[in-house]
């Protein structure tokens, strides 16, 4: 099986058990060759996923593909957070994240700090400074997450 189909079948197998949990698949990567291979999943949900989901979410992903026969030989199977440090892009991960002190990245080559306050399809709140500004989503290129120590 080529490398891009064995993607696409992966994709397949694991969105249903994703979805079943209310978990989002932020993405996948699949390294290594044939009968060596590490399969990593990076999940996230809201308010953040931790060790039990993602053991849980772990042995789902591996029935369901050992069932359908997906991966060829011998594989590893990591599934995690994406970490603090990715970067937000779509609407749905900056939904995750309301409440929590990012930096947007504007497409026009600014940069705003702020909490994020609500969020839709078209638009991100941000309060800074006690007042709050609409960004629409089309103006942001990415965000990151502004980790408080």
């Amino acid at each position: 099986m080529k490398k891009e189909q064995l993607i696409t079948e992966i994709r397949k197998n694991i969105e249903p058990v994703l979805n079943a949990q209310e978990v989002d698949l932020i993405d996948f990567e699949l390294k290594g060759g044939t009968g060596n291979q590490i399969l990593r999943v990076y999940v996230d949900v809201e308010g953040g996923i931790d060790i039990s989901l993602c053991v849980e979410l772990s042995r789902q992903i591996a029935d369901r593909l050992d069932v359908a026969d997906v991966m060829p030989g011998k594989y590893r199977l990591e599934v995690s957070s994406p970490g603090v440090d990715r970067l937000l892009e779509s609407a749905r991960d900056f939904q995750r994240n309301i409440g929590r002190q990012v930096l947007l990245n504007l497409r026009d080559g600014n940069s705003e700090k702020g909490i994020i306050k609500e969020v839709d399809d078209d638009n991100l709140y941000l309060e800074k400074d006690k007042q709050e500004f609409k960004y629409s989503m089309d103006s942001i290129s990415s965000g990151k997450i502004m980790v408080q120590w």
